[in-house]
């Protein structure tokens, strides 16, 4: 049984009138050098004190643009703690992996740290939280590929010889050497953390890493979470050894229950009210659907949502009491989770230095030895084979240039597509926006009723990101929407685009003039105008994604955003409902996220357009304001420009007859 101190290093001292985020939007007019210059040293003072005190290691992680966390290069710090202590580890959990670009500096850093420490770094790897995907502008839907990517590499770069390739589908080097390489062979532990994704748990159990589990949950997500991590390493054909397995908790020791809860109640609601809020974010495309399903599960299990200390006490966020009682927690937590590793959280929030520092002392005089005692051989003895089930196989052989496992697996593209058809007359094609409007919307049956066939095919991606496996920018869709017309034995049909399927029609107007009779864009995506720019949309909370798609708030799918936002129905809670508007909205970010919803070169190819074209918009659209429209049409040589009052985003849906009365009458002139 190992036990570590657990550092955040947050900024203490927020202004009282401040009451936004503590992430991504926070801002650093707040950020007092000053303070921080006495924070640092005071938080370094703490980590050296824990090797006086006989914890075992201790731990520093990454965060960027925030208050909860002001280490954005954990690294330093671990270097400083490297020189200045002899015996603890020092777990670096972790590296955010896809924010390091080429991703062999995470390697030659992590082995400086080892060397100079004398083959005490623990290294931890993150896929990095979903505010950093903000703070970055790296793309969410490339997540899991980036950082599986880029962690072959690491491994790579630790236990093979140099120089050699490594051939990814994100990163491409020819010469791969790093010195130095790390003292411990074949390479530092590897310390994985997370929330709850199942992906995660699955990556670990595969490679026989530890898997830490992050905190502020209740009690029973931990309880959930280290059965399904057993299970995922049962399946790999082992038992895990309990170090395998890490609890992050914060911990509270005073003299009684009561002073305890006296003394860390103000820092804790500082925490909880002031460095929490904005942690939560998810951008779309970060984790799998079924991760996705799991994070609902656990919708007001968070500490965010804690209201009293009864709720404190309850969901156990803290271990919190005198010593006997935050010893008898620990005991009985430790063997419930089954976990070998207790990441210890001694400063949390305001908590000032020689608050924190007494705390410690107390854990390490009066807890610490006793829990030693009692787990003395629990874990440590490494995995146990089962007899019963063959262990996984989780070898990549590798000879030559590297090619990394994950971009074996989406190299080749599935050309695959649904197409709805209905109507008679000439071809017209129906491009949908990220609300998957179609065939049996009645605006879009009105154009099939007008003497027009309407092919609408399902844009790739919007039924799941398995489809976008070989398409990453537009130049990829449009030729997918080349196949899909040949295919169809559609040559120059009519091509109408709503949304991001009108940014879409754009796109391929400009590219294959030759193939479209007539374009109407409706509410697009995809230049800028210097008189308006987007709204923040992936990064809104449903309710006010509501706001920015309709004017009128009674809409169904208004009300169904509302609903999901607050979780209100068990249908949007278990994730059915919102499921496929999660599918649209990720689509979307693979090719809106950065640049945000604009192509810089399209605006200055739009003059490649040949053919007669409308911009139709919604004039009270909050998401894009109508000048994107205006600007549209005086780009494109052969264009009008029609306006409808009293709509949204989605004329299609909010005003669909008169926006179908437009385009029909366009059409056939």
């Amino acid at each position: 049984m190992k036990f570590f101190v657990f550092h955040l290093m947050p900024y203490r001292d927020l202004e009282p009138s401040y009451s936004g985020p503590a992430w991504v939007d926070v801002p650093n007019r707040l950020y007092d050098p000053r303070l921080g210059h006495r924070y640092y040293n005071e938080y370094i003072d703490q980590l050296l004190e824990a090797e006086r005190l006989g914890f075992d290691g201790v731990c520093v992680n990454e965060h960027h643009q925030n208050a909860y966390g002001n280490m954005p290069s954990p690294n330093l710090v671990a270097s400083i703690l490297a020189r200045q202590t002899e015996r603890v580890k020092i777990a670096v959990v972790g590296n955010a992996l896809p924010l390091y670009n080429p991703p062999t500096r995470v390697a030659e850093e992590f082995a400086m740290i080892d060397v100079i420490s004398g083959g005490r770094l623990i290294a931890g790897m993150v896929v990095g939280g979903g505010p950093e995907y903000y703070s970055f502008g790296i793309n969410p839907t490339y997540a899991r590929e980036l950082f599986y990517e880029y962690h072959d590499l690491i491994l790579e770069a630790w236990t093979t010889e140099g120089p050699f390739g490594f051939e990814g589908k994100h990163i491409r080097l020819r010469k791969v050497n790093p010195w130095p390489k790390p003292l411990q062979k074949p390479h530092p532990p590897v310390w994985i953390p997370g929330a709850g994704s199942l992906e995660t748990m699955e990556f670990v159990a595969k490679r026989r890493y530890a898997y830490m589990g992050i905190p502020y949950f209740h009690i029973d997500v931990f309880r959930r979470n280290f059965s399904f991590f057993r299970e995922a390493c049962e399946r790999e054909g082992y038992r895990p050894d309990p170090e395998q397995a890490g609890w992050l908790v914060p911990i509270y020791v005073g003299e009684s229950d009561e002073k305890a809860r006296e003394e860390f109640e103000p820092h804790l609601w500082y925490f909880v009210k002031r460095l929490l809020p904005g942690i939560t974010i998810v951008p779309p495309g970060y984790t799998s659907e079924r991760s996705w399903l799991a994070i609902l599960e656990n919708v007001g299990t968070f500490m965010e949502s804690a209201e009293s200390w009864e709720d404190i006490e309850k969901g156990e966020y803290a271990i919190v009491g005198s010593a006997e009682t935050v010893y008898e927690k620990l005991s009985s937590y430790i063997r419930e989770l089954g976990v070998g590793v207790l990441l210890g959280l001694f400063q949390l929030g305001s908590m000032p230095h020689e608050q924190a520092l007494e705390n410690m002392r107390r854990f390490a005089e009066a807890v610490l030895p006793r829990l030693r005692e009692e787990f003395a051989a629990w874990g440590g003895t490494g995995a146990q084979p089962m007899q019963d089930r063959p262990a996984g196989d989780s070898q990549v052989e590798t000879s030559g240039t590297v090619v990394s496992e994950a971009s074996r697996e989406a190299a080749v593209a599935k050309k695959s597509w649904n197409v709805q058809r209905k109507g008679e007359g000439s071809a017209l094609v129906y491009l949908h926006g990220f609300l998957g409007e179609g065939l049996g919307t009645p605006a879009i049956d009105r154009l099939a009723e007008s003497g027009f066939e309407v092919i609408r095919p399902a844009l790739p991606g919007f039924s799941g990101m398995s489809e976008l496996e070989g398409i990453d920018d537009f130049e990829d869709l449009c030729f997918w929407l080349l196949d899909v017309l040949d295919e169809e034995g559609v040559r120059k049909p009519a091509l109408v685009g709503t949304c991001f399927g009108g940014w879409l029609a754009a796109e391929f107007a400009v590219r294959h003039p030759h193939r479209v009779e007539r374009l109407v864009l409706t509410d697009a995506p995809g230049i800028a105008s210097q008189q308006a720019a987007p709204a923040e949309f992936f990064g809104a909370p449903f309710e006010k994604m509501a706001e920015l798609l309709f004017y009128d708030q009674s809409q169904p799918f208004a009300q169904l955003l509302k609903a999901a936002s607050v979780a209100s129905s068990k249908q949007v809670r278990s994730g059915e409902a919102v499921l496929p508007f999660l599918r649209s909205l990720a689509a979307t970010a693979r090719f809106a996220w950065n640049p945000y919803f604009v192509d810089s070169k399209l605006e200055s190819r739009l003059g490649r357009i040949a053919c007669n074209t409308l911009v139709v918009w919604g004039a009270e659209d909050r998401f894009l304001p109508p000048a994107i429209g205006r600007r549209f049409a005086e780009a494109i040589p052969m264009a009008d420009f029609a306006l409808i009052e009293g709509c949204g985003h989605f004329p299609p849906l909010e005003k669909g007859e008169e926006w179908a009365e437009i385009v029909v009458a366009f059409l056939r002139s």
